[in-house]
């Protein structure tokens, strides 16, 4: 490019003195400089954006693993919360049949040990019943023999 361009500059200009030939030649000389300079930061420069796009990239996979990795956990940790309250349920419906077993086993005593003190109430009161009958009849017995003595005392004076 530069041969190029000084070319350019001794054809367009053959009357031109050699100082201005050197002062145009200069200038070409620096803006190749410069043009190199520029190549040599836009090559470091896409070198620098190669090298933060492969950061990207592994930073992107290693991200997209976490969050794989989070989600599976998430989804197991899902699954054992459900196995647990599957189980507390299962639990908690055992004990409610027992407690409703329990309940229905007291009821049952309770009703047993009513009767049983009904029907010992009732027999009390007919042993009661039959014992002050016995006694009011041996009491009237011992009453009439008693007067019966009473009147032949009487009687055989």
């Amino acid at each position: 490019m530069f041969s190029s361009v000084v070319s350019f500059a001794q054809s367009g200009v053959d009357g031109v003195s050699g100082a201005e030939m050197k002062r145009v030649s200069d200038r070409a000389s620096r803006a190749s400089e410069e043009v190199s300079s520029l190549r040599r930061e836009v090559s470091a420069l896409r070198s620098k954006n190669n090298e933060l796009q492969s950061q990207l990239s592994g930073m992107q996979e290693k991200v997209s693993s976490e969050i794989t990795r989070s989600q599976e956990l998430q989804a197991q940790n899902e699954r054992a919360m459900n196995l647990a309250l599957d189980e507390f349920k299962k639990k908690f419906e055992e004990q409610n049949k027992t407690v409703e077993g329990v309940q229905a086993s007291l009821d049952d005593k309770f009703n047993k040990q009513l009767i049983f003190f009904v029907l010992g109430l009732v027999l009390f009161v007919i042993i009661a019943m039959v014992a002050t009958k016995s006694a009011t009849a041996k009491g009237l017995k011992q009453s009439q023999s008693n007067w019966n003595q009473f009147q032949e005392h009487i009687l055989k004076k």
